[in-house]
């Protein structure tokens, strides 16, 4: 993660204080260029849709999940949100984590074993150092160890690898978290700034 974008994110989470998403009362003003670019190139999705690119070796994503978490139960019914972990941007363990989410993910494990994955890592200090550690983790949540690692080296764990790699090098990524709204919009939390910012922006450019 850029250091622009860690001092951003720094003043967007106010020093690191669990952050509440903002109640959706009225829109806040936004400015191409300013709270959000155009992605180039600029796509469109079948309906609207939030796609968040994070990292579990993120402090800055690990705080944005309470944010998420607040603004899915305020969001438009009609708006998609979606995730994908960066491949190749944190080196060898953050490959490694990418491969826990997309075997989590998988395996139908996302909402009970995301949360404490990032927990595992950012609050209890013990990071899993490879797959074994891995799958005893997601082992937890119903499956077993087995299943687990032969998940992560399935098929369809590894296509989503690639695609997680094709979709940076399209929007170029160069720092998470970033949000990719409608295969069009761009922003983050240095260009958000502000947390009504990036209510308004998650909120209103779905629907253009």
């Amino acid at each position: 993660m850029q250091l622009k974008t860690v001092l951003a994110l720094a003043a967007l989470f106010f020093a690191g204080a669990s952050l509440a998403a903002p109640a959706a009362t009225s829109a806040v003003p936004m400015k191409e260029g300013e709270h959000y670019k155009i992605a180039n190139p600029a796509g469109k999705t079948a309906q609207p849709e939030v796609l968040e690119f994070f990292s579990y070796t993120c402090p800055a994503c690990f705080k944005m999940e309470s944010f998420l978490a607040d603004w899915k139960q305020q969001k438009p019914a009609d708006v998609q949100f979606k995730r994908m972990h960066v491949v190749g941007m944190f080196g060898a363990q953050g490959d490694l984590y990418a491969k826990a989410y997309y075997t989590i993910e998988a395996l139908g494990l996302a909402d009970k074993a995301h949360v404490p994955f990032f927990n595992q890592i950012h609050l209890e200090r013990k990071p899993p150092r490879d797959e074994q550690e891995i799958a005893s983790f997601i082992a937890k949540f119903g499956v077993k160890e087995e299943t687990v690692l032969s998940t992560m080296k399935s098929f369809a764990v590894n296509m989503k690898m690639g695609q997680a790699k094709q979709a940076m090098e399209k929007f170029r990524l160069r720092s998470v978290p970033v949000f990719i709204i409608n295969d069009k919009f761009y922003t983050d939390g240095g260009l958000a700034k502000s947390p009504e910012m990036l209510i308004s922006l998650l909120n209103q450019l779905p629907l253009r």
